[in-house]
C-alpha cells in the first residue's frame, strides 16, 4: 500500500508540474506541439525528456527550445531538455525497466593465431568482464607465453607443436584435427567471439573451422578480424582474402577491420611494433563494444536476446568508434563513429541493423545516450533496428566513447528512395505558414 501511495503521489506531482510548464509557454503553436499527457514526459533532477509523436513536432520544438527552456526553468529550475520520438523513447524506457532474469549469457572469446592471442592477452590485462578467454594456436611457445589461463593447442599431429609457417591449408587441417576439443569448449556457450589477425596460416586457416563448429553447436558466432597491413606483402593479403571468404560462410556475423585504415588514423612514423599493438587493441575494442553491453551494468543495459536479434545471420558488418569531450560530446562521438575511417564502406549509411555502445564516466547522462542514439539513426539514413546500451566505467571521465556495429546494408539507391519518401511525408506546401504544423492547419480548414 505504501508503494502504491508513493507512486500515486509521484504521478500527481509530475502531472501538476507538466501543466505548470505548459501554462508558462506563450507560443500557442509550441504548446500545441507538446504532449498534453504527462506520461509522455520523464522528469528527473537533471533532465526533462519529452516524447512527441512526429518528426515535424520534434523539429518545431527544437527550433523553439529557448522558449521551452525558459518555461521549464521557471517551474522546475535548470534542466537539460531532450525532445524525442517513439520508438526511441519507448525503447529507452523498456531497457531502463528491464531486469534480466535467469543466468547471465555465457560468452567465450577465442583468440586464434598470433594476433588473436595478443588480443585476448590485452583483454585479460584490461580486465574484460564476464567473459571466458581462450588463447588458440598451433605453436606451443606462443601459448606458453600467453597470460591467458586457458589455452588450446591445435593440430599437434599436423605441426608437431610448432607454427604453420604461413600455410593456410595446414592451419585448416590443424583445426579439423582438433574438432572434438573445439566442440567441447563452445558447446554450452551462448555467444562466441573469434578474434584473429588474418594473413598467417593459423588464423586464416583454423578460424573458419572454429566458427563453423561454434555455430553448429548453437552459439551466436561473431568474428572480429583484422586484414594485414600492406607492408606485410601480397601473399598475406591473399591468405586473408581466402580466409575471410571461408569465415563468412561459417559465422553469423563478420566484422573486418582494415589495419591500413587503422594506420591512417594514427601518427605518422609509428614504429612497426606499435602498429601491430594498435591492431591488437582494435580487436579488443571490437569484442568489448558488444560484450560490455551484456556483462557490465550501466544506465541502459541489454540482454543476450537483444544482441542475438540484431546479429544472428547478419553477415558482413562494420565497426566504427568515436570519442569526444566537451559540449555535445555524445553527439560528436556518434558522428565520428558513424563516419570512422575503420569502416570499409566509409559510413554506416544504409545499415538496417545496428548495435551502439555508449561508454562514459559517472557524469554520463541518459539524455546524452538518447541524443547519441538519435544521431546514429540519422546517420544510417534508413529504417533500422537499433539496439543500444550505456556503460559507466571509472576510467572514462569527462569524455564519451561510442562503438557502433552496423550490418545488413541496404542498396544505396534504396536508401535514397526511402529518404525521399520520408521527406515527402513531411513536406509542407510553399504557400502555407511554415510555423503552423499540419494538424493545426487542418483544424482551421474544418
Amino acid at each position: 500500500m505504501m508503494d502504491d501511495t508513493r507512486l500515486e503521489s509521484t504521478e500527481k506531482g509530475t502531472r501538476e508540474t507538466w501543466r505548470e510548464i505548459l501554462a508558462a509557454i506563450d507560443d500557442r503553436i509550441l504548446r500545441a506541439c507538446l504532449p498534453a499527457d504527462f506520461r509522455s514526459i520523464t522528469l528527473n533532477d537533471e533532465q526533462l525528456f519529452i516524447s512527441v509523436d512526429s518528426e515535424f513536432k520534434r523539429e518545431y520544438c527544437q527550433r523553439k527550445l529557448n522558449n521551452l527552456q525558459s518555461a521549464a526553468e521557471h517551474v522546475v529550475g535548470m534542466r537539460e531538455i531532450i525532445i524525442g520520438e517513439p520508438p526511441l523513447v519507448e525503447q529507452v524506457r523498456e531497457q531502463q525497466q528491464h531486469v534480466q532474469h535467469g543466468p547471465t549469457a555465457r560468452i567465450l572469446v577465442m583468440g586464434v593465431g598470433d594476433g588473436g592471442v595478443n588480443a585476448v592477452d590485452r583483454m585479460r590485462a584490461e580486465q574484460l568482464e564476464g567473459v571466458r578467454l581462450i588463447a588458440v594456436d598451433t605453436d606451443r611457445q606462443v601459448l606458453d607465453a600467453s597470460h591467458v589461463q586457458e589455452t588450446l593447442q591445435l593440430g599437434f599431429d599436423i605441426t608437431s607443436g610448432r607454427g604453420t609457417g604461413g600455410d593456410v591449408e595446414k592451419g585448416r587441417k590443424a583445426g579439423v584435427e582438433s574438432r572434438w576439443e573445439i566442440a567441447s569448449l563452445v558447446r554450452d556457450m551462448d555467444l562466441v567471439f573469434i578474434t584473429s589477425g588474418f594473413g598467417g596460416g593459423t588464423g586464416s586457416g583454423a578460424a573458419p573451422v572454429i566458427a563453423e563448429i561454434a555455430k553448429e553447436n548453437g552459439a551466436l558466432t561473431v568474428g572480429v578480424i583484422t586484414r594485414p597491413f600492406s607492408f606485410e606483402g601480397t601473399v598475406r593479403q591473399k591468405h586473408a582474402d581466402a580466409g575471410l571468404e571461408e569465415f563468412r560462410k561459417a559465422a553469423d556475423v563478420l566484422i573486418v577491420i582494415s589495419n591500413d585504415r587503422l594506420l591512417e588514423t594514427s601518427a605518422r612514423g609509428m614504429p612497426m611494433t606499435k602498429a601491430f599493438e594498435l591492431a591488437d587493441g582494435i580487436l579488443h575494442q571490437g569484442v568489448r563494444g558488444i560484450s560490455d553491453l551484456i556483462t557490465v551494468r550501466g544506465l541502459v543495459n541489454l540482454d543476450f536476446a537483444d544482441i542475438r536479434s540484431v546479429l544472428a545471420n547478419a553477415g558482413d558488418a562494420m565497426m566504427g568508434m568515436g570519442r569526444a569531450s566537451g559540449a555535445q560530446r555524445a553527439i560528436n562521438a556518434a558522428k565520428i563513429a558513424s563516419t570512422n575511417p575503420l569502416l570499409d564502406g566509409e559510413s554506416i549509411r544504409g545499415a538496417r541493423k545496428l548495435i551502439m555502445n555508449v561508454t562514459g564516466g559517472d557524469d554520463l547522462t541518459l539524455g546524452e545516450v538518447i541524443a547519441a542514439a538519435d544521431q546514429i539513426r540519422r546517420s544510417a539514413a534508413t529504417e533500422c533496428d537499433l539496439v543500444f546500451g550505456a556503460v559507466v566505467r571509472e576510467d572514462f571521465q569527462q569524455c564519451v566513447q561510442i562503438t557502433v556495429i552496423a550490418a545488413d546494408f541496404q542498396a544505396p539507391d534504396m536508401v535514397g528512395k526511402e529518404r525521399r519518401q520520408s521527406a515527402s511525408r513531411e513536406r509542407i506546401r510553399a504557400d502555407e505558414n511554415l510555423d503552423v504544423p499540419t494538424f493545426l492547419r487542418r483544424e482551421k480548414l474544418e
